[in-house]
């Protein structure tokens, strides 16, 4: 698709921005205020703002709610009693749901245990956990996080870097890679879901 229209006439022009926005929204079924999107339509990334309340008129028009994007795929969200702008994930029944997620170098499975959504402030919170059994890092050839560090128990692999890691490398180690992954999990889940929600902030927890 070639597109034609320079960055600078966007610019104070809400008119054009919309009418970009829409076309392309029409044909795909959904809209969204992915950078990818925006790179495609040389849409300046200080528009952000004005594309995502587009998303929410877009959205309103289809009869679209943030909680239906997420619900298509995690299932109800109940309403807390606390506060009527509040919804939770998961309902009372209880579960959890793994994702897999990657970098191109580490990758893992990361089991969401709850979420938590304000339609009032417009924010996300995610709770999820980074089993170490899951982590794995294309630079050690298959293995594992307890492979490599496996602090806490024996192992028969002699080539493992040690029988028993030292208790601080062990922690310092898995809470840089979890930094990584909550990153990791913060893009997936903004691509997938946030960026289709319109004017929605998303945190990224650790359960």
């Amino acid at each position: 698709m070639k597109i034609l229209i320079k960055e600078s006439q966007y610019l104070n022009n809400d008119e054009l921005l919309k009418k970009v926005c829409f076309s392309y929204w029409n044909k795909i079924g959904y809209a969204t205020s992915h950078p990818s999107f925006l790179k495609i339509f040389k849409i300046p990334s200080e528009l952000i703002i004005n594309v995502q309340r587009f998303v929410d008129e877009w959205n309103k028009e289809h009869e679209i709610t943030p909680l239906s994007i997420l619900e298509k795929d995690f299932g109800k969200f109940h309403q807390s009693s606390l506060s009527p702008h509040l919804y939770m994930w998961p309902d009372r029944r209880g579960g959890s749901v793994d994702i897999e997620v990657s970098d191109g170098r580490i990758s893992a499975v990361v089991r969401i245990h709850s979420m938590y959504y304000n339609e009032n402030d417009g924010t996300l919170d995610v709770y999820c956990e980074v089993p170490t059994q899951t982590i794995k890092d294309v630079g050690w050839g298959g293995k594992t996080f307890e492979e490599v560090y496996p602090y806490g128990y024996e192992t028969d692999d002699e080539e493992s870097l040690l029988d028993y890691i030292d208790e601080d490398e062990y922690w310092d180690t898995y809470d840089e890679y979890r930094g990584e992954i909550n990153w990791i999990v913060n893009k997936y889940m903004y691509k997938k879901y946030v960026s289709k929600m319109g004017k929605v902030e998303l945190e990224i927890e650790n359960y």
